[in-house]
């Protein structure tokens, strides 16, 4: 997700396409980090982000798309 609103925020169309319902993939999973930090407040904050509608950055969203 971080690569995606980066190359949404400078201009390019993203389409973002989960496998699962909700986004987050392995960090859905991850609850302490080595640095520290809050591995699900980064994911509640970057699917904040990617759903938040905006006018500088375009998103396309695909979820459910696998199994």
């Amino acid at each position: 997700m971080v690569a995606a609103m980066s190359m949404a925020e400078q201009g390019y169309q993203v389409f973002l396409v989960e496998r699962e319902k909700e986004l987050g993939g392995r960090l859905r999973q991850i609850f302490y980090s080595g640095n520290g930090g809050d591995p699900q407040a980064l994911l509640r904050e970057l699917v904040k982000r990617v759903e938040e509608p905006s006018e500088d950055r375009s998103f396309k969203r695909l979820s459910g798309c696998g199994k």
